[in-house]
Formats: structure tokens, C-alpha cells, sequence
């Protein structure tokens, strides 16, 4: 009985250790502990680099304002005075992709962009976002003949200290998804579209939005972290969690044995 609740002990730890590790903010180098299928990349800004030069996982190019990214809390800062500020990826190009980011609440009026330019010039693509002053949510189509696709109304927590973004392009499907990092993915999306046309791959890009208009105000956002996946992202199954707090306390009995203890359970 008492080896049960031992192990019943170090089970619960192996679980909060993970929750911590997976959920606390400035952690950074734990949003991308575990990779999803179809994963392209996972940028947790844990390796500052050049942002216009080859850095790893990806190089992170400024089209609109200006970019940093921070060694000391591990966050890709967009900032700028015009209307408002970009950065895109350099590579690569995708076709159908789904996009995962957490962004610090203060952040004006952030976004994720899906680039069909195959350079930094022009503006074709698919944006989505949530405008805190609005209080709504969109997609919106840009280029020619530049319009919203769809909006619904959509207010921030104010007690949330981040908020996670997905936005899925796949087929002609959009979809946009917001919600609480303490929380889990929404099973609907937040706002959606379907029969989207989709030209061909386009490269990623982060943003945020001047928070009036006509006359652009200083703005600035916060991403904490960047997972891209030729599917949609999905919300880690409680096997994944089982089987990481597993390894946690097999990590924890493998070291006693090596201190001499003579069993391992």
C-alpha cells in the first residue's frame, strides 16, 4: 500500500510538473516540448539569431515596422507607428496549414496572416484577428478588391494574461480560433469560411493594428510562440499528458537507481 500511494504521489507530480512547464507564462522553451503530427515548425524564440539572415527553426523577415526578438522572455515583439506592422517568414511556402501562436493580452489588435505574394511585396492573402476596440473577431481577404469574409463579436478576458490564436487555412476552409491558454481548444471555431479560394501557397505572417484609424497611434504585440502543421493543430490528448508525466516519474526512479537504491518500483 504504500509503494501504491508512493507511486500515486509521484503520478500527481509528474502531471503538475507538466501542466506547469506546458502552461506558465515566460516559459517559452516549453511551448514547443512536443511536436504535432504534420508539423512543420515550432518557433519559441528560445534561439534569438538574426531575424534577417538564417536563423533556426525559421528566419522571421519585418515588412511593416519593426521586429525584435527577445533573449530575455523568449517573444517575437512587432512594433511600429504606421497603420500597422508585419513580419513574415521567409520560408517556406504553404498550401493547406494551420497556425498556433499565444500572444500577450496588451497586444494591439494582433493577427496571422496567410501570404500568397511570393515575395514581401504586394498584400494578397487571408488575415485573421480580433479588434479589441470593435470588440469583434474576423477574417478578412486582402489584394484586390480587399473586404471582410466574416465577423462576429468577440471580447477579450481582461483577467487573461495571453490569449492563443489558431488559424486554419485548409481546402477552402478558414477558420480562426481564440481562447484562454488555461482553457482548452474551443471545439467551434471562433469565426469560420467556407468554399475560400486559395490560390497557392503563401508564406506566414504575424502582425497587429494601429489602434485608430485614420491617424495611426504607436503599437506593439508580443508572440509568445509560433507552431505551424500542414493539419489542424489539435489539442493535446490526455494520453500525451498520461505518457509525459509517466516518463517524468520513470526519469525520477532510473536516478534513484543510479544513487544505489535497489528497485526501481
Amino acid at each position: 500500500m504504500k509503494k501504491f500511494a508512493e507511486q500515486t504521489m509521484l503520478l500527481v507530480l509528474g502531471l503538475t510538473f507538466w501542466g506547469v512547464t506546458s502552461e506558465t507564462n515566460g516559459q517559452a522553451a516549453s511551448y514547443c516540448a512536443n511536436g504535432v503530427e504534420n508539423q512543420v515548425f515550432c518557433d519559441d524564440f528560445s534561439n534569438p539569431g538574426p531575424t534577417t539572415a538564417n536563423r533556426d527553426p525559421v528566419t522571421w523577415i519585418p515588412t511593416e515596422g519593426g521586429i525584435h526578438i527577445s533573449p530575455t522572455d523568449q517573444s517575437l515583439v512587432i512594433a511600429g507607428v504606421a497603420l500597422f506592422s508585419r513580419s513574415q517568414i521567409a520560408d517556406p511556402l504553404l498550401q493547406d496549414v494551420s497556425i498556433r501562436t499565444r500572444i500577450e493580452r496588451s497586444a494591439d489588435n494582433p493577427f496571422i496572416q496567410l501570404r500568397f505574394t511570393p515575395n514581401t511585396s504586394g498584400d494578397s492573402g487571408y488575415f485573421a484577428g480580433y479588434i479589441q476596440q470593435d470588440q469583434t473577431a474576423y477574417i478578412w481577404y486582402s489584394g484586390n478588391n480587399a473586404r471582410p469574409v466574416a465577423t462576429v463579436p468577440f471580447v477579450v478576458d481582461p483577467t487573461a494574461e495571453d490569449v492563443m490564436m489558431q488559424f486554419d487555412a485548409i481546402g477552402d476552409q478558414l477558420a480562426l480560433y481564440l481562447w484562454n491558454p488555461d482553457q482548452d481548444l474551443p471545439g467551434e471555431p471562433t469565426v469560420s469560411v467556407q468554399g475560400a479560394t486559395i490560390p497557392g501557397p503563401g508564406r506566414i505572417a504575424l502582425g497587429v493594428i494601429a489602434r485608430t484609424d485614420p491617424t495611426p497611434s504607436p503599437h506593439e504585440g508580443r508572440f509568445r510562440y509560433v507552431q505551424v502543421a500542414t493539419t489542424s493543430i489539435p489539442e493535446p490528448s490526455s494520453l500525451s499528458v498520461w505518457f509525459a508525466a509517466c516518463l517524468g516519474v520513470g526519469a525520477t526512479r532510473l536516478a534513484q537507481a543510479g544513487r544505489g537504491n535497489r528497485y526501481l518500483w
